[in-house]
């Protein structure tokens, strides 16, 4: 997930339905909500995933991930059913959660780069993103797997590209940005963010692309202001959501991000973030708020404060008319005070 990684880092954040027909049902096999074939889970208790074959039963985490690093490009799909309801199974008991969190993703990342990746593993990332009775951070890393899932990664990998079940993902991202109290709220508007970015670059760049799986700006900023305001939200993804509306200039959040700024009670990190929405799309309203904040005894809300106050200075010389000529009268820019 190095990809995802590096865009949780551009965003500041640390962690953190209807499945249609599939492959499995014209051949007899029923899925759970989370998309896993119900037969699997049945006997989960007694999967033989090949690749684990040489494992004891109280093999390490480690030993797991080697197995599964080594599997290549060329899994069979019975194998990669296998590993499906592997990772849909509950953790094994000597593999601790934060170990098994990691074999989960790398087992994802595996069965997205497969050279002929499973007809229905769509309908699988979906359903575990879907399920809220899976745990969340599955259901985040879900979610991160169907961004590149959606917009491949080099012109080499796999991608869906049928029209509706890019749409149906894109319905994913934005039924999961709406679990407002949930971490994985912040993952789905970023993954809404990376849809639009894609679709805005290989619209630029003149490049055929699969139908479907749209998003247009005013339903991103729906999504992310409503999240951004609710008192409700998820603290990582209420920041998350807070940085994509200063990204874009959603000024509807500034008189939240007011009321976060001097409100002493929130969370620092929310008050950090206010600030920098101030800084970044406020006016000298927001000015004068942030210097009367200087007085507070908060180192860090002191380091935040002073480059936001710097950019709405600078956006407010800009602002001054190019053609000095044509005034009468003109305040001094305060850059050459």
């Amino acid at each position: 997930m190095q990809r995802n990684e590096i865009k949780r880092i551009f965003l500041g954040i640390g962690l953190l339905g209807a499945m249609g027909v599939t492959a499995w049902i014209s051949c007899g096999h029923h899925q759970t909500a989370s998309g896993v074939p119900s037969k699997l889970l049945t006997h989960s208790a007694d999967l033989k995933v090949h690749a684990f074959e040489m494992l004891a039963p109280e093999a390490a985490a480690n030993q797991f991930d080697q197995s599964i690093r080594a599997l290549g490009r060329n899994v069979a799909f019975p194998e990669q059913r296998l590993l499906v309801a592997w990772i849909s199974r509950r953790r094994p008991t000597q593999i601790g959660r934060r170990d098994w969190y990691w074999l989960v993703n790398d087992v994802m990342d595996v069965l997205c780069h497969q050279d002929q990746p499973l007809p229905e593993w769509t309908d699988v990332l979906i359903g575990l993103a879907r399920d809220k009775s899976h745990d969340e951070v599955i259901r985040d890393y879900a979610i991160q797997h169907l961004v590149d899932w959606l917009e491949p990664i080099g012109p080499s990998e796999p991608f869906e590209t049928t029209a509706a079940k890019r749409t149906e993902i894109v319905e994913t991202f934005l039924s999961a940005a709406r679990e407002v109290n949930q971490p994985l709220s912040g993952t789905a508007v970023q993954a809404l963010h990376q849809v639009l970015l894609y679709r805005e670059r290989i619209t630029r760049e003149r490049k055929i692309d699969a139908n479907g799986g749209d998003i247009s700006l005013k339903e991103l900023r729906g999504v992310v202001t409503e999240l951004a305001k609710s008192s409700n939200a998820n603290l990582l993804a209420r920041i998350t959501a807070f940085q994509i509306c200063a990204l874009y200039g959603f000024a509807e959040v500034l008189p939240e991000a007011r009321n976060l700024a001097t409100a002493v009670k929130a969370p620092l990190s929310l008050r950090l973030s206010a600030i920098a929405v101030l800084g970044k799309i406020g006016n000298a309203v927001d000015e004068e708020l942030l210097d009367s904040l200087q007085d507070r005894f908060n180192p860090r809300l002191i380091r935040a404060i002073k480059p936001a106050v710097m950019m709405i200075q600078q956006r407010a010389d800009l602002d001054y008319p190019a053609n000095t000529q044509q005034l009468t009268t003109r305040a001094t820019p305060r850059a050459m005070q």
